[in-house]
């Protein structure tokens, strides 16, 4: 079974979403991509950097989620499950 984004296939299919972009819309200073499980982001940092060197790629999610913002912060276990402090 394939994992729904911490797979190398499933991140190179997501990176496609960046490379649509960038080929439509040439070079960019940023892109803005939803942090969610991971793969959407690590894809399109790989494309993005490899189309648009220098290019600096940011992860955003909504006011409130607990996802990347719990995690930098140090909300979550090692397995990845949130703990409050």
């Amino acid at each position: 079974m394939i994992p729904p984004f911490d797979h190398a296939h499933v991140i190179a299919g997501q990176g496609t979403a960046a490379q649509e972009l960038i080929e439509d819309a040439g070079p960019l200073d940023y892109l803005l991509v939803p942090c969610g499980g991971g793969g959407l982001i690590a894809g399109c940092a790989i494309a993005a950097n490899h189309l648009s060197p220098g290019i600096r790629v940011i992860g955003v999610e909504p006011a409130g989620a607990l996802g990347a913002a719990a995690l930098l912060e140090g909300g979550f276990n090692a397995r990845g499950v949130f703990a409050a402090h």
